[in-house]
């Protein structure tokens, strides 16, 4: 019983992670960036822009390279966004 309770969550799981990469892939490297010099708006590197979250005047959405929590949470691919479903 235990077998099919574990198939059934990984199930779970995987379903939840396909959804998060198809709706999120690429989305958590957005930040703020300056038009003048190409910094970042504020040094923490946990703000992302998008469609609810606005950058201040003089400064536009762009893609970075970096995930927050050191690359780690990101739905870029399946093996992530299962890590992080989990």
């Amino acid at each position: 019983m235990l077998k099919d309770t574990a198939y059934v969550l990984s199930a779970f799981f995987a379903v939840f992670a396909i959804a998060g990469v198809q709706l999120l892939m690429g989305i958590l490297k957005n930040r703020c960036v300056s038009i003048e010099d190409g910094k970042l708006w504020n040094d923490d590197d946990e703000y992302i822009c998008g469609a609810r979250n606005e950058c201040p005047e003089g400064y536009f959405c762009g893609k970075q390279n970096s995930n927050p929590n050191f690359g780690v949470t990101n739905f870029d691919n399946l093996m992530f966004a299962l890590l992080v479903v989990f």
